[in-house]
């Protein structure tokens, strides 16, 4: 079973608490437009809150299960395994709840190195892995539990810890399928919302 995650993040204190999922960009809400991208490649999406979240997301569909962080505080990283421990998921399709232009072929590429015998799938864009935009399988999850233990809060530590069974795809595998990598925005603040509804 793969399910889809997207981060529903903590208290949004960059967004004053407003709920970010429920922004709409190109007549969409964020989180309409991660739910259609995710569905045609997973068998469940959840959604992954800190616990204080949980009032404030009514962008959420009342048939999509929201998951609570374990140890809330630690973001990411948390949501990751709160995942895997409320659900029977063989591996996790993680995604930034503040990327609005995620798309179903950029999934379908990850999955497609995952399934390919590896334990997790992730782009490498100018020399960094995007760790919010990756696939983890279920053998990741002794690493998550490990970081999470020692409080840190990097994700790509998860993905570098198993750079020999993680698939690392390039910059050419993401332009084959999202040529100006438009995936990759990320809305940090209200600035960055205004930037890309005026564009």
């Amino acid at each position: 079973m793969v399910i889809g995650c997207i981060l529903g993040g903590g208290d949004a204190t960059r967004f004053g608490g407003i709920d970010k999922l429920a922004l709409q960009i190109e007549g969409s809400s964020i989180c309409q437009r991660l739910l259609a991208a995710l569905a045609p490649v997973v068998d469940e999406v959840v959604v992954a809150t800190g616990a204080a979240g949980r009032a404030r997301l009514d962008s959420v569909p009342s048939h999509v299960r929201i998951v609570h962080d374990a140890a809330p505080g630690l973001g990411p990283l948390a949501g990751l395994a709160a995942a895997f421990s409320q659900s029977s998921a063989t591996a996790v399709v993680l995604v930034g709840g503040d990327m609005p232009f995620i798309t179903t072929p950029v999934l379908r590429r990850l999955l497609a190195a995952y399934r390919a015998g590896h334990d997790g799938a992730a782009f490498s864009v100018n020399g960094r892995l995007e760790p919010l935009l990756a696939v983890y399988g279920r053998a990741l999850l002794p690493h998550v539990s490990d970081l999470l233990a020692r409080g840190s809060r990097r994700m790509s530590d998860v993905l570098e810890k198993s750079m020999g069974n993680v698939c690392v795809l390039t910059e050419n595998d993401l332009a084959s399928v999202d040529e100006h990598f438009r995936c990759l925005t990320n809305l940090n603040s209200a600035h960055d919302v205004a930037r890309i509804r005026s564009t």
